[in-house]
């Protein structure tokens, strides 16, 4: 197997650290202050899309506007958002592409999504 470039282990890295993030804002674990937000806001690309299950596109302000608005709506409940099946698939140069699976654990109800992203 061949050894993992080490942008996109970074990028690995940066992608569970930042779903771990997600996690904890939605349920309200993290403080509501543009300083912790800024671990969201800080590391969007102005270009990056994120295209749903569904096939729904959401920019980069879109997203940090939805992001910043859900703050806590998950307080108090069993959830979870887990990144799976992550593997790098190509790079280039400073390029590199990433895949993963998104799981979100909503007291035992589950969603799968998909990105790819970097």
């Amino acid at each position: 197997m061949p050894e993992t470039p080490p942008l996109a282990a970074a990028a690995l890295r940066e992608t569970a650290e930042l779903h771990r993030f997600l996690q904890d804002w939605l349920r309200g674990v993290s403080p509501r202050t543009p300083e912790v937000f800024a671990r969201m806001s800080g590391v969007m690309a102005p270009g990056l899309a994120v295209i749903s299950p569904l096939g729904t596109v959401t920019r980069t302000p879109e997203l940090l506007a939805e992001f910043e608005g859900l703050h806590g709506v998950l307080a108090g409940r069993p959830f979870a958002v887990t990144v799976e099946n992550a593997a790098h698939l190509h790079s280039v140069g400073d390029c590199t592409l990433i895949s993963y699976e998104e799981r979100h654990d909503l007291g035992g109800l589950h969603h799968m999504g998909g990105g790819e992203g970097r």
